[in-house]
């Protein structure tokens, strides 16, 4: 019985697609690792499908207020939802800088102060379909406070201001569209 001969062009082919599994293989085994990740507040808040805001303030006791107005619907039943201060007899109220916090997701709200004194806040469940979260579409704009101020004992500031309206394509009233204005306040106590 003689040897079995392989063409050379065979034997390249067979090499070839050895090769090729070999490398599949390998890169499947590099899919399967895993390690310690990392993720920047940026990308954590759109994972998780939340708007974040942060501000920053220096003295004086922070009390703010969440106010909703819809027009077209009514899915809050009162304009001021969230009242978040710092107690007046927390020891050293007013003294330090702290963070005003203010998130939203579907079905959630929450404004929250964190300083040296107070770490706490309050928060507003509401239904999955609530304000814009059931519409078909809408667009949106934000404005917020641009550049730092120093504002008087008492007086109202506007830190945010969000606003949506429905889209008209799939709108359930395309002649008359709904609209929801959240409005973040603060005002500083002097005490």
């Amino acid at each position: 019985m003689k040897p079995l001969r392989i063409p050379s062009l065979c034997f390249a082919v067979v090499c070839g697609v050895l090769a090729s599994a070999f490398a599949f293989a390998k890169d499947d085994e590099a899919a399967k690792s895993v390690r310690n990740g990392e993720l920047s507040a940026e990308e954590l808040a759109d994972f998780l499908g939340v708007g974040v805001w942060v501000f920053e303030y220096d003295g004086g006791r922070p009390r703010c207020r969440l106010e909703i107005e819809e027009e077209g619907q009514q899915t809050v039943s009162k304009k001021e939802v969230l009242v978040v201060e710092e107690p007046a007899d927390a020891p050293d109220a007013g003294k330090g800088p702290g963070k005003i916090l203010f998130f939203l997701r579907p079905a959630d709200i929450q404004v929250r102060i964190n300083s040296a004194t107070t770490r706490g806040g309050s928060g507003l469940a509401l239904p999955a379909d609530a304000l814009w979260w059931g519409w078909s579409g809408f667009s949106g704009s934000t404005t917020r406070l641009e550049k730092p101020i120093d504002p008087k004992p008492g007086e109202d500031v506007v830190l945010l201001r969000y606003e949506t309206q429905e889209a008209k394509e799939g709108a359930e009233d395309p002649e008359h569209l709904r609209k929801v204005v959240l409005t973040l306040v603060l005002t500083i106590d002097g005490d």
